[in-house]
């Protein structure tokens, strides 16, 4: 059982994967699109297998409306990176650390109230998950952070488990994270935007790229290249 109430349960492929996306509730809905279309965690989960990087869609895509500025997808500190730098408080409050018995393994994205995204090679169905939010060190807590244990692992269901590192340029390597308890957005804590259904990322165009250094979050700008060059 999971120190933190709650341990993740064993990962679901389809058919599964249409009936454990439940509705998402009230008050804690990701951002809607240009079109004012509201895309649920699996909407995201489809959008994303088109995708070849992870972007803040607020630099590419920028909010129109009154709703979408108090919705998602918004850092409070916008500025230019190169080379790859750490992190202010509350840059990236999408960014969350997702660990294993308290310990590190991979980045995730909020997605929604009680939904991270993240790869699917970064997930264990005997992994005790759980995900770190509203903090950019890994080694400190503060009154902004919180841990909340993962109850539910939601795969791809093409993705091909093999050994390890041997992910590497494998398609379908995405995974949904159910969350035990709804989390409270916070100016470090929400849920970053997805793109519209008909966005086109363009080789060439800029986005942020971030992630977790050996103990901080670090981000740099840089320009999406072909699947060909990558």
């Amino acid at each position: 059982m999971s120190p933190l109430g709650g341990s993740a349960e064993r990962r679901s492929k389809a058919p599964a994967l249409m009936d454990s996306l439940e509705r998402v509730p009230q008050g804690s809905q990701p951002c809607h699109s240009r079109a004012g279309r509201m895309l649920g965690p699996l909407g995201a989960l489809l959008l994303l297998f088109r995708l070849l990087l992870p972007v803040d869609c607020a630099s590419v895509e920028p909010p129109t409306t009154q709703e979408d500025e108090k919705g998602c997808g918004h850092s409070t500190i916008v500025e230019r990176v190169i080379g790859g730098e750490a992190s202010v408080p509350s840059k990236w409050p999408w960014q969350v650390s997702i660990q294993n018995d308290s310990k590190h393994l991979c980045g995730g994205t909020i997605i929604a109230g009680s939904w991270v995204l993240t790869a699917a090679h970064c997930v264990n169905i005997n992994d005790n998950l759980s995900v770190f939010v509203g903090s950019t060190h890994l080694k400190q807590s503060s009154d902004s952070s919180t841990r909340v244990a993962v109850k539910r692992v939601v795969i791809h269901p093409n993705y091909q488990e093999t050994r390890y590192w041997s992910w590497i340029g494998r398609e379908d390597d995405v995974a949904l994270l159910k969350l035990a308890q709804e989390l409270k957005y916070t100016k470090k804590i929400s849920p970053v935007c997805l793109p519209s259904p008909i966005f086109d990322l363009k080789v060439g165009s800029f986005c942020w790229l971030t992630g977790w250094g050996q103990i901080n979050i670090s981000s740099s700008e840089g320009k999406v290249c072909s699947i060909s060059a990558c």
